[in-house]
């Protein structure tokens, strides 16, 4: 059996559904952007990033190509700029702001996210496994970032 059964059904779009989800069953709200908090979150995001990369270079030369190439979106959607910001993800959550997201502060300075527990279980619970394991361990990865100096 393949990895990922039906991945061509999912977007980045999607998945970034579920990660929000995800994250919101994991007590985490907000994705903070312009306060002390978002330096964290950057570390966050980076983490992120990094792990997709992970993710890519696993994929390769084992396990679905459809994946590989998901993964692949994916990681180019968390890609930082040269500059270190993360305009994309940003693009990305600026986009949700009907269904997901909506954005706090007089500064633009959080994304709030706007999914129940219980439609975020429902999203989790209804998405196909891998995808599910996918954005639940994007998820933890995010959450459990912690700055070390």
């Amino acid at each position: 059996m393949s990895v990922v059964k039906n991945v061509e059904r999912y977007s980045t779009d999607d998945f970034f559904k579920l990660f929000l989800a995800a994250l919101v069953l994991r007590n985490r709200s907000f994705i903070w952007m312009r306060t002390a908090q978002a330096i964290r979150e950057r570390g966050r995001m980076n983490a992120l990033y990094m792990w997709l990369e992970y993710q890519v270079e696993k994929q390769k030369g084992s396990g679905s190509e459809a994946y590989r190439r998901f993964l692949d979106r994916l990681r180019n959607a968390m890609k930082p700029s040269e500059t270190g910001s993360f305009n994309r993800f940003r693009h990305v959550l600026s986009a949700m702001r009907m269904s997901a997201t909506s954005i706090g502060g007089p500064g633009f300075e959080y994304y709030k996210i706007e999914i129940s527990c219980v439609t975020a279980r429902s999203y989790l619970e209804t998405a196909a496994p891998a995808m599910r394991k996918l954005a639940e361990d994007a998820a933890k990865v995010y959450a459990e970032y912690r700055v070390t100096n």
